[in-house]
């Protein structure tokens, strides 16, 4: 099976060249697949002639309870940690360029440091600095 491609896919296969407007000298593309190709790519079937889908469907799993989120909240809320307001947003003072009192993935004590300036994004621990752009 092939297909020819001219400023993207053509939509009617059996138009003429210069239907399509293809002058000489213009670059086309021919993609080509051998029907064994096709044929693997294709949706496959259950028994009951329904098309199986392409991939197994996706279980939401709670954050909370999640290995990673869980091995910090069992760390409780840090001593230094900026208090919130449930279910209000509180904009930040324009001052403000860092946070203390939040943890990493690891459970270690970071401070996220924002840099205009640089615009950059730090995360820093007691032993090591991350610069992210």
């Amino acid at each position: 099976m092939q297909k020819l491609m001219y400023k993207g896919l053509l939509k009617n296969d059996t138009d003429t060249l210069e239907k399509v407007g293809i002058k000489n000298g213009a670059k086309v593309m021919l993609i080509g697949s051998s029907q064994a190709d096709i044929a693997i790519a294709k949706p496959q079937t259950g028994a009951d002639g329904t098309k199986l889908a392409w991939d197994a469907p996706k279980q939401e799993e709670n954050i909370c309870k999640q290995q990673q989120h869980e091995k910090v909240l069992s760390k409780g809320v840090p001593d230094d940690a900026t208090p919130g307001i449930k279910d209000k947003q509180v904009p930040l003072a324009d001052t403000l360029n860092n946070f203390n009192g939040l943890y990493n993935s690891q459970g270690s004590k970071v401070r996220l440091t924002f840099k205009p300036d640089l615009q950059q994004l730090w995360v820093a621990s007691t032993t090591s600095t991350q610069k992210s752009e």
